[in-house]
């Protein structure tokens, strides 16, 4: 399914995680400012689950 953004990166940078939690281990990638993301859904109001392409590949 192609990524559909809704909302673009705000900081410098952004953790990609495949958790909702700060272990080094879940960093999948790191987001630069602006890139597009789709938002699934929202863990907390910190935590959101979000689509990106990476490489030409869908990421979720």
């Amino acid at each position: 399914m192609p990524l559909q953004p809704t909302h673009r990166v705000a900081s410098t940078a952004l953790n990609f995680r495949s958790a909702p939690d700060l272990q080094p281990s879940n960093r999948i990638a790191v987001l630069s400012s602006q890139q597009p993301v789709e938002k699934l859904a929202e863990h907390d109001a910190s935590w959101w689950r979000v689509a990106v392409e990476l490489h030409g590949r869908r990421g979720d």
